[in-house]
């Protein structure tokens, strides 16, 4: 299973935030500062097929498709220019009863954090953020996010997760209070050929 931290990769360019051209993400961004998308798209990939896709090539289909207009990346576009290419299936949700039925039938997903919200502290991010969900057992997300730290998951308000070498474990209503103020808050992949034996 293919882990990706984008703070690995600063030296990666990846220029977002166009509509203001002089800012630093515009000229001087990077995989590391901006790159959540990037890192978690490839992660599905690797998840659903035998193909692979390196940051570098992805951040060519974030260019080519508009994504990066913005800070960050633009989910529902790249996600659209992947399916496509990859030949997989791509849904947006903002039904956690969708993106567990879309793991347990052997799909992926990003799930769209949206940080500090309310009196909620972000448990993966204070701000926006693309993490990808592998699983779903036993009442357990099994996520994989791109921007962990040895001690992130430290911090005071934090603390709701069970951590692996690669991966963190988290409960539904964690999940649900991080995207609570995002929509959509799951894109979710499956590959065509399991959608067409189904139907």
């Amino acid at each position: 299973m293919l882990y990706i931290n984008q703070l690995e990769h600063e030296n990666i360019s990846y220029l977002t935030d166009l509509d203001h051209p002089k800012s630093d993400f515009a000229t001087k961004g990077t995989i590391k500062v901006a790159g959540c998308g990037i890192c978690a798209i490839c992660m599905v990939l690797d998840r659903l097929s035998d193909k692979s896709l390196s940051l570098e090539d992805a951040v060519k289909i974030s260019y080519a498709v508009g994504a990066n207009r913005e800070i960050g990346t633009d989910m529902s576009l790249l996600s659209k220019a992947f399916a496509k290419k990859f030949n997989f299936y791509v849904e947006f949700s903002d039904d956690i009863n969708a993106l567990i039925e879309c793991l347990q039938d052997g799909g992926c997903a990003i799930i769209n954090v949206g940080g500090d919200h309310d009196d909620h502290i972000g448990v993966f991010s204070h701000t926006g953020h693309y993490i990808t969900a592998v699983s779903y057992k036993e009442g357990e997300f099994m996520i994989l996010d791109p921007s962990r730290t040895p001690d992130k998951f430290k911090e005071k308000g934090r603390g709701m997760v069970r951590e692996t070498k690669d991966a963190v474990f988290v409960s539904l209503t964690t999940i649900e209070a991080d995207t609570k103020n995002r929509t959509p808050s799951y894109y979710l992949f499956k590959q065509k050929v399991l959608i067409e034996s189904i139907d």
